[in-house]
């Protein structure tokens, strides 16, 4: 017996949309503070693109292996955890460290 395949059911929705002339009303929600709110197509769908935009740029940073200024903050004195006591910035860049400098007296 020959079997028959049936056509993908998105004709079938054409179909009945078409026919009877209404389209399904579809409702948007999100969720704020534990409450489900409605909202219109565009704000859900303006969320969501933002939302997708921030997961994938932390995605790209985590597979290049890039760190956030915030990952180094484990004790609460963020700027002291950043001090690089291996290099004298005012000896590489100034040159030979001298007190009576006029330069180092500008900073």
């Amino acid at each position: 017996m020959p079997s028959c395949r049936s056509p993908p059911f998105f004709f079938f929705k054409q179909e009945f949309e078409t026919k009877r002339g209404m389209k399904m009303s579809k409702n948007y929600f999100l969720f704020v503070n534990g409450k489900k709110i409605l909202v219109s197509e565009e704000v859900y769908k303006a969320y969501w693109h933002v939302t997708n935009h921030e997961k994938y740029l932390k995605r790209l940073d985590q597979n290049n292996h890039l760190l956030f200024f915030s990952n180094y903050d484990l004790d609460g004195h963020f700027e002291d955890n950043l001090v690089d006591e291996a290099i004298d910035i005012e000896k590489d860049y100034f040159g030979k460290r001298d007190d009576s400098c006029s330069e180092r007296s500008a900073f």
